[in-house]
């Protein structure tokens, strides 16, 4: 996940988009449970940052 997608994170270099500044970034290495399972008794109710809200922000980005 890049965690921080945003149009100040995003290059155009040689007619080529680049994404920079992977400070937030993270590995995916497990599926995890939803906020809502969490929240009904699991390890914490603290949502987590998905790759569909990568997605989304990507989304705004083109828009």
């Amino acid at each position: 996940l890049h965690g921080d997608l945003s149009p100040n994170n995003f290059i155009i270099f040689d007619g080529r988009g680049y994404f920079i500044d992977f400070d937030h970034a993270q590995i995916i290495t497990q599926v995890n449970t939803t906020a809502i399972d969490r929240a009904n008794g699991g390890e914490s109710a603290v949502i987590e940052h998905t790759a569909s809200d990568d997605l989304e922000s990507l989304f705004y980005i083109f828009i």
